[in-house]
């Protein structure tokens, strides 16, 4: 009986890895090259280090997305869940909260100067804002170097709070610089080093 249960083990674990080697993101975006073991570290405003590792992926509702585990410098640890697909790259849960409908933060096909609006639900709470492409590409100093980037702007609004974040995201390296305003205050990530997967 014991030989048995242990070979089923081995048969259902050999499924689920199988399962999990199967998933794939419905769109790549060279913008944002979300694979296993690519790792941003970023310096924040007050110079606190951060860093972003994509773990795998796996499927939160419906969508399969990139797991990005991230730790700052006092080890406390946030995970998000983001997904491409051909008409946007979308954030689909953060800190295993699912947003329903998930939040399309970037349009696809890329194309500058275009806007949309932005509808989600995260905390039982509901987002609305707009978004938009930069009419031109920008070139954007950070401690890692000199990048060409995209620049997209979200805004949203919650409960009488109002984010503006801003993202500039580089050719095959992903984003570069990102600023959150909450309500007027500012906080800044800055890449100091990007590692891509192996």
């Amino acid at each position: 009986m014991k030989r048995q249960l242990a070979s089923l083990l081995t048969v259902l674990c050999v499924v689920a890895l199988g399962r999990a080697q199967d998933l794939k993101l419905p769109a790549d975006w060279e913008y944002y090259p979300l694979r296993a073991g690519a790792t941003w570290e970023y310096q924040a405003t007050g110079g606190k280090k951060f860093s972003i590792k994509v773990s795998g992926l796996e499927k939160k509702g419906t969508d399969v997305c990139a797991r990005l585990l991230g730790i700052d410098s006092s080890n406390k640890e946030t995970s998000e869940d983001v997904t491409i697909k051909a008409d946007g790259v979308y954030r689909c849960a953060y800190n295993d909260n699912v947003l329903d409908p998930t939040l399309r933060f970037v349009k696809l096909p890329l194309k500058l100067g275009e806007e949309w609006d932005i509808e989600a639900r995260l905390f039982n709470s509901p987002l609305k804002g707009k978004g938009k492409i930069a009419d031109k590409e920008e070139m954007v100093k950070v401690p890692a170097g000199d990048y060409n980037c995209i620049r997209c702007d979200t805004t949203l609004e919650t409960n009488n709070f109002k984010f503006l974040v801003t993202y500039y995201f580089a050719k095959d390296v992903g984003i570069v610089k990102q600023v959150l305003d909450t309500n007027g205050q500012q906080v800044t990530l800055e890449l100091t080093k990007y590692s891509p997967a192996k």
